[in-house]
């Protein structure tokens, strides 16, 4: 008689708030498409997690494909081009995870960036934030700070920064924000995310902002690691007990 172990890596969510996430029943999961943690067997511990909160009854996957023109035209792209391949990877990321997604106990929903990128409000939201910034110091130094980062950590790791990456990574910024606040007015929500929160984000929380702009103050972003579980199992290789 003879054993073998028959091992696999799996991962599952952990939290890094404190309980105040569990007095959300709807989740808002912010999709920043072609990030890993978004894909496969992280995404699949994000539906276990969720699913394992009965409190939880309604997912809204928040999709942020359009916003990543910003990075491709910084890199060469004109904007037509640009907007066609981020729509793309944005229709080719929710064929690649509507299998993991369907496995969702709560009800749940997809909304696309361009479902809210364009419209009105958009743009009187896009200048109340650009509006702020000039109106307040504090604010644009968090934001001049977000829009740096990104050439910072390429600088540190030895890649070629474009000439416009930090403004284009300006624009990027203020369309996030510009569309979060539109979210979180139209749909409130716990949002799940495990990146970085931006230095923007931080500072607005709490603070006395123009009414078209107060859901800022009031977001809850609810901040996730993946820790890695080993799974393991003897297999009998001749059946025999």
């Amino acid at each position: 008689m003879g054993k073998t172990m028959d091992s696999c890596q799996e991962y599952r969510v952990r939290v890094r708030n404190r309980s105040d996430w569990r007095n959300y029943a709807r989740l808002r999961l912010l999709i920043s498409v072609g990030k890993p943690y978004h894909e496969g067997e992280k995404l699949q511990a994000v539906v276990d997690w969720i699913n394992k909160n009965p409190h939880i009854t309604e997912v809204q996957v928040c999709v942020g494909d359009f916003l990543q023109r910003h990075n491709l035209i910084a890199y060469g792209e004109d904007e037509e081009r640009a907007s066609y391949m981020a729509l793309l990877a944005g229709t080719s990321w929710i064929e690649r995870n509507e299998s993991i997604l369907s496995g969702l106990q709560p009800k749940w929903s997809f909304t696309r960036w361009t479902d809210w990128f364009g419209i009105e409000e958009f743009y009187r939201t896009h200048a109340a934030i650009l509006r702020l910034e000039t109106e307040n110091h504090a604010f644009k130094k968090s934001l001049d700070l977000d829009a740096s980062s990104l050439a910072k950590r390429k600088e540190l790791r030895g890649e070629s920064v474009p000439k416009d990456l930090v403004q284009h990574s300006y624009n990027f910024v203020t369309e996030e924000l510009a569309v979060f606040t539109m979210l979180s007015r139209c749909l409130p929500a716990a949002e799940v995310y495990p990146g970085t929160s931006l230095e923007a984000v931080k500072y607005l929380h709490g603070k006395d902002l123009p009414e078209i702009l107060i859901p800022l103050k009031t977001r809850y972003i609810v901040r996730i690691n993946f820790e890695r579980i080993k799974l393991s199992s003897d297999v009998l290789l001749d059946g025999a007990a």
